[in-house]
């Protein structure tokens, strides 16, 4: 991928399109429109231009493509609120986000009488 920035100059775009002749490359010029109808517009043209589905967004992706997050809505929450929460559906990573990531110094230290001993605790009161 290759950036080039500045004013728009007639020897700067000739440079520009000799470098790219004959390779596949998309042209994406700024205007003065605002930053979300920029993204806009060149995520059209670049699913235009390399007829590939671009897909906006991490948590987007992880929820519909992975299957790894969930949405839910708190019980106080109203239906079109804004208070949208997520839940790990992955078991692996919602084993490694409550056990290993939390208690990472003593897992690299090998003090693991300590996380068995954590891991009681937290289970005795669920």
């Amino acid at each position: 991928m290759t950036v080039l920035s500045g004013r728009r100059r007639v020897g700067k775009t000739v440079l520009a399109t000799e470098f790219v002749r004959r390779t596949s490359h998309l042209c994406l010029f700024l205007s003065k429109k605002s930053e979300p109808l920029l993204c806009q517009d060149f995520l059209g043209q670049i699913q235009q231009a390399f007829k590939i589905p671009v897909i906006g967004g991490y948590i987007d992706r992880l929820e519909n493509n992975y299957a790894i997050l969930s949405k839910f809505l708190p019980i106080d929450a109203k239906p079109d609120g804004r208070r949208i929460r997520y839940r790990i559906q992955d078991n692996f990573l919602n084993f490694w986000f409550r056990f290993i990531y939390r208690n990472m110094l003593a897992v690299e230290t090998g003090n693991f009488h300590y996380i068995k001993k954590r891991s009681a605790q937290r289970n005795s009161f669920t």
